[in-house]
């Protein structure tokens, strides 16, 4: 069990922002202490920061105060336990970097090693890559980012909640198939958050359908068909 969140407004302050993160933090950590990952987007600029352990004291002043990304309008978050890999390995840590993309996974995915193959993915050792390199390798074929989760989403099965950062536009996506994901404002409707934990005033994020946020919401743009045994 993992815990994936974030919140996004282009209205509050940067400790405003980082209030609303910390508050999502506390409420998934007990999904999962044994690594944590972290994301910050502005419309100009995106990075990530992964790590074994609980959150440091390091990881909120970077939130608030790295002088990296001036303006941020999303901070994402992840939680982790593993389930039937190597705990050890660094590379496991969410999110899964592919170059273009940053994803970070809660669920379990039971044919990965079997999709990978069939997907022609070289390199995967766990199931959240399956769903990273997947997806970074449809865009490589000429899919928009959207087509490219519908596809590879499409294809695995089991249950998978996630957050998708795309470094190269700035863009964050949210999805979710049976494993858990509530969404909602944030409080006075500055704007949005979502997270793997229930949060006041949130609904399930629909199942099968892709979310795409550059600002103070997260739009429908697909659907994809999840497979449901599990």
């Amino acid at each position: 069990m993992c815990g994936v969140f974030g919140v996004a407004s282009k209205v509050l302050s940067r400790d405003e922002l980082a209030d609303q993160f910390m508050l999502l933090y506390h409420l998934n950590v007990s999904r999962g202490g044994q690594a944590t990952g972290l994301a910050m987007v502005s419309d100009t600029f995106a990075t990530v920061g992964r790590h074994f352990g609980s959150l440091r004291e390091t990881d909120e002043s970077w939130l608030r105060y790295s002088t990296e990304v001036k303006k941020p309008y999303a901070l994402l978050g992840h939680t982790r336990v593993p389930t039937g890999v190597t705990r050890d390995d660094p590379n496991h840590n969410h999110p899964i970097l592919t170059g273009r993309f940053a994803l970070a996974h809660n669920g379990i995915l039971l044919d990965w090693e079997r999709t990978a193959s069939r997907l022609n993915l070289s390199d995967v050792t766990m199931d959240t890559q399956v769903l990273a390199y997947g997806i970074q390798r449809y865009v490589s074929m000429g899919l928009s980012v959207a087509s490219a989760i519908v596809a590879t989403c499409g294809a695995v099965e089991g249950q998978h909640a996630c957050w998708l950062l795309d470094l190269d536009e700035r863009v964050v996506y949210i999805w979710r198939g049976i494993a858990p994901l509530f969404f909602g404002p944030t409080p006075g409707n500055t704007g949005v958050r979502f997270s793997s934990t229930l949060i006041p005033e949130s609904f399930p994020l629909p199942q099968g359908r892709i979310y795409r946020c550059s600002g103070n919401d997260f739009l429908s743009v697909a659907n994809f068909r999840y497979r449901t045994h599990i």
